[in-house]
């Protein structure tokens, strides 16, 4: 349900990463969560450190991934720090859960179907709303889309705030922080835009149709057809 607020109510965001396994929910494990509640920053952000053979999974491992965020499988398997995937997932369902809740992300869906696979009990959380960073960029600078209708969260940090390419790999918890930061500047252009069109704020409602023509704007950039 999308609450019925404008868009500067900071404490219905709810920003979420993963680093896992391999691509697929279900075959492939996460081996880090971490979320945050509104734009608390660093200090606010839960960040969990996971084997994803406790709890009775058995995921596969891909190098590719591996490539991806840095971590080896002898420092994941068999960690004793680490936590079993079942007690973050709970903990996630628990805060995701309080009605209003918007998740954001860069591809937040993936991020939650992994969460879903490691929830007992056949939760989904389909019905979460979500907010793509990356159909809100689409939305606010459509001339800036690369042709494959996808641009990275790294690539969105370097753009909107002048930081430099990072050249290794994150951890969930600081692309959390990274993404609360291009929020926060995909947010403000697009309430400035709205307020010159309309003379008054957007309601939150607002900000998830900006997305959705976000979302088509990517789709007929992948298509050719802008």
């Amino acid at each position: 349900m999308i609450p019925e607020t404008d868009a500067l109510d900071d404490d219905v965001y709810l920003f979420v990463d993963t680093e896992t396994t391999g691509l697929e929910a279900g075959r492939h494990g996460m081996i880090e969560l971490a979320w945050t509640i509104g734009l608390t920053g660093r200090d606010g952000a839960e960040h969990y450190e996971i084997d994803p053979w406790r709890d009775g999974h058995h995921p596969s491992w891909s190098p590719e991934a591996e490539a991806v965020h840095g971590v080896p499988l002898t420092a994941v398997r068999g960690a004793p720090h680490r936590w079993g995937p079942v007690g973050p997932a709970l903990d996630f369902l628990q805060v995701v859960s309080k009605p209003g809740t918007i998740v954001v992300g860069s591809n937040p869906r993936f991020d939650l179907a992994f969460v879903a696979a490691a929830l007992p009990g056949g939760h989904t959380l389909r019905d979460v709303e979500t907010i793509d960073l990356q159909d809100l960029f689409a939305s606010c600078y459509p001339e800036e889309l690369p042709k494959s209708g996808r641009i990275g969260l790294e690539a969105m940090v370097r753009r909107l705030t002048g930081a430099p390419n990072y050249d290794q790999a994150h951890t969930a918890r600081e692309d959390i922080l990274d993404a609360q930061a291009v929020f926060c500047h995909l947010r403000r252009a697009f309430i400035a835009s709205f307020v010159a069109a309309n003379g008054h704020l957007p309601l939150v409602a607002d900000l998830m149709e900006a997305c959705e023509l976000g979302r088509g704007i990517r789709q007929l950039t992948r298509e050719g057809r802008l």
